[in-house]
């Protein structure tokens, strides 16, 4: 399962939502 990545990105939150903020670290 690979998880979002959505901290301090341009694109990445265009894939998550706000509030959808997960800490990525191990693919």
């Amino acid at each position: 399962i690979n998880r979002q990545i959505c901290s301090d990105c341009g694109v990445c939150l265009q894939i998550c939502p706000k509030g959808a903020i997960e800490e990525v670290g191990e693919a």
